[in-house]
């Protein structure tokens, strides 16, 4: 039996669903360290062949670009759910409270629209590349999987910021997680 309330929680969202956005960003910031610590590894490994044994690692530059790709693409979803991503408030001074919240909501859905534009666009890169067995020059690595990855990260952050110009700004993992259990 599902024991997790399916009423509002302190964010007006259902519990459920702030549960599985907490899930969700914990899986992308744990993909993002392990993608990090990877290219960390990775430039570590490089350099030390380059320098000391005159052997460099191919496809290293590959390798790192593909995973700096990942890095930026993961972290996308989180930064446009707890709002982290850079602003310019010129107007706010002049605003009333719920005429700020209205703009938040309005750039919000704007944002939804176009980072859900950019997503079918590169879903549809992501096809070419799939139909043409586009590959790394040195590594031979297939680019497609990885751009419909990046294509699914940004459907994801197009949500995000679709939920906020519905629901509003808050964080939903600000608040505990209220699981019915005392």
């Amino acid at each position: 039996m599902n024991d997790i309330p399916v009423n509002e929680g302190a964010c007006g969202r259902p519990i459920v669903l702030r549960r599985i956005i907490v899930t969700a960003e914990q899986t992308l910031s744990m993909f993002g360290c392990a993608v990090l610590f990877g290219m960390m590894m990775l430039t570590v490994v490089d350099v030390v062949a380059r320098y000391l044994l005159a052997s460099p690692i191919r496809q290293a530059f590959e390798l790192t670009e593909i995973s700096l790709a990942m890095l930026i693409f993961c972290g996308m979803p989180a930064v446009s759910l707890h709002g982290t991503h850079v602003v310019t408030d010129l107007i706010d001074p002049l605003l009333t409270k719920r005429a700020k919240d209205m703009v938040v909501r309005t750039s919000d859905a704007i944002c939804a629209i176009a980072v859900g534009g950019l997503a079918m666009i590169l879903w549809r890169r992501a096809q070419s590349m799939a139909d043409s067995h586009d590959r790394t020059p040195v590594a031979g690595i297939e680019l497609a999987p990885l751009v419909y990855l990046m294509a699914a990260l940004l459907v994801a952050t197009a949500l995000v910021h679709l939920m906020r110009a519905v629901w509003g700004s808050n964080e939903p993992s600000a608040a505990p997680l209220e699981t019915g259990h005392a």
